[in-house]
Order: structure tokens, then sequence, then C-alpha cells
């Protein structure tokens, strides 16, 4: 279990999200490789799945990236949620999904 407070694992997904916006200027090997680098940040499953449905409610190609990169790169549960947010994403920012 991650030792943030709820408050500070908010904190941490939106400013990871804000930092996500790179993304769109971005070819799909270098946002495999810009994700990967948020598992560093987050600290277990946990903190993953939060960001997962942190990212989920924001409805915008950068987190339909995200989505379709964790989806991609995570296993378990976290790729599980990440795949079923990507599928509703799809149809809002086909072209992000589409690339991974």
């Amino acid at each position: 279990m991650s030792d943030h407070d709820p408050g500070s694992q908010d904190e941490l997904y939106a400013e990871l999200l804000e930092r996500a916006q790179i993304l769109v200027e971005l070819d799909a090997p270098q946002i495999e490789a810009w994700t990967s680098g948020v598992f560093v940040a987050l600290d277990d499953d946990e903190a993953a799945l939060g960001f997962v449905a942190h990212t989920a409610r924001t409805v915008s190609p950068v987190s339909a990236a995200v989505l379709a990169a964790l989806a991609y790169l995570a296993d378990g549960e976290v790729a599980h949620a990440a795949r079923t947010a990507t599928d509703r994403m799809a149809s809002v920012a086909p072209e992000p999904v589409a690339a991974l």
C-alpha cells in the first residue's frame, strides 16, 4: 500500500497528467519511453490504478495516449484497467490509441 495520503496522490496524478501534455508531440516509441518513466513515480499497483482512474476521468487526446501506453506496458490489474479505459477513449482520441 502506498504511504502517500490521498491528497498528495491526487496532486501527483494531476502533475503527471499535466506533464503528459508533451505526448501529443511524440511518436509511439517516445510515448512508451515517457510512460515507462511514470512507473518510477507510482510506487505500487494501488498508485498505478489510482493514476489510471484519474486519467480516465480526464477525457482528452493526452489522457487517451497515456492510457493506451499504460495498457501496453503494464501487466495484471493495472493493464486491465488501462485497457478498459482506453477502449472508452478510442472514440475521443483514435490517433493516440491507434499509435500504440
